[in-house]
C-alpha cells in the first residue's frame, strides 16, 4: 500500500487513495493501518473494507461488525482531526442469506 499510495499521489494530488480493503471489518487491522500510515505520513483519503456475513450467524452480528469498524474510524478521525470516509467496497452473502433474528 505505502509504495502504491505514494506513487499515485506523485502523479496527482487530486487522485484519491484508500485502504486497507480487509475482508470483514477487522477493527484491529483497520486501527493499525490508520495509525501506521499516519505515523509514516502515507496518504489515506478514505477507509475501505469488504464484508461477507457468515450464513451461520444472525444478521445483527454482521451489522455489529460494521458498526465496530465505523467506531474505530470515527475515533481515529476525532483524535486526529480528520474526516476520512468509510466505504464497503464488496458485499456478498456467500451461498445464502444470513439468518434473521
Amino acid at each position: 500500500y505505502n509504495s502504491t499510495a505514494r506513487a499515485i499521489k506523485a502523479v496527482s494530488d487530486k487522485l484519491q487513495v484508500g485502504g486497507p480493503v480487509v475482508n470483514h471489518p477487522d477493527t484491529t487491522w483497520i486501527n493499525n493501518f490508520l495509525t501506521d500510515t499516519k505515523n509514516d505520513k502515507i496518504p489515506v483519503d478514505y477507509v475501505v473494507f469488504h464484508s461477507y456475513p457468515q450464513t451461520t450467524q444472525p444478521l445483527s452480528s454482521f451489522k455489529n461488525g460494521i458498526d465496530e469498524a465505523i467506531q474505530v474510524i470515527e475515533s481515529f478521525n476525532t483524535k486526529n482531526k480528520l474526516n476520512l470516509p468509510a466505504f464497503i467496497s464488496e458485499y456478498a452473502s456467500a451461498c445464502c442469506a444470513p439468518k434473521t433474528e
